[in-house]
């Protein structure tokens, strides 16, 4: 299991070299049950890379180390539909959701 703390590293540094607008934790490290080999889901919304999802998030993985498994997902918007469907926790959010 990869503690919460490192996540947030890892988060943290993906937010100040890329401006997402969210990072979302998700998957079995967010309910707190991974598994020991267990990888990091992480969804990441990016209004400006929604053309170019593919090469973000490779700059991503090459620009920042993670030190442990990560699957990460990359999309341009965050509709208000989804807090229904990515029961996760917010690893670093640029503002304040405008529902919260």
């Amino acid at each position: 299991m990869v503690p919460l703390k490192e996540i947030q590293r890892y988060c943290d540094a993906i937010a100040a070299a890329f401006k997402p607008q969210r990072i979302i934790l998700f998957g079995s490290h967010a309910y707190g049950s991974p598994p020991a080999d267990s990888d990091v889901d992480l969804l990441v919304v990016m209004p400006k890379a929604r053309r170019f999802w593919m090469q973000t998030t490779q700059k991503i993985h090459e620009r920042i180390s993670a030190g442990f498994p990560v699957w990460m997902c990359l999309c341009g918007i965050y509709p208000s539909s989804a807090t229904g469907c990515v029961r996760g926790i917010a690893s670093w959010r640029k503002s304040p959701p405008k529902d919260a």
